[in-house]
């Protein structure tokens, strides 16, 4: 079990890692989504109910897609805006065709 709550605290600060401009509470609003998973996690008792298990499985992975979304949102923010080139663009040089090789 400790080794599932580490596993979720090292996947949650790789997520934060790419964050360039996008806003902070968004790398804040992941880190307390990783906390709840490891929480669900570590509430994980043997006498529970099917149902209850079972719950606690799907708000995991509801999390989880919390998760994806908040990535997503970190992406997009730091999108440069459209029709303008980013730090990612190169612009093109040559634009025929190359020669060819023999």
């Amino acid at each position: 079990m400790r080794s599932t709550i580490a596993t979720l605290a090292m996947a949650g600060a790789l997520m934060a890692l790419p964050a360039l401009a996008a806003d902070s509470r968004l790398d804040d609003a992941n880190a307390h989504l990783v906390k709840a998973a490891a929480l669900l996690n570590a509430a994980a008792n043997a006498s529970d109910a099917p149902a209850v298990g079972w719950h606690r499985q799907r708000a995991i992975r509801l999390i989880e897609q919390a998760e994806a979304e908040i990535a997503r949102a970190k992406q997009a923010a730091d999108a440069p805006p459209p029709g303008k080139p980013g730090l990612h663009t190169i612009p093109r040089t040559n634009t025929g065709t190359l020669p060819r090789l023999r």
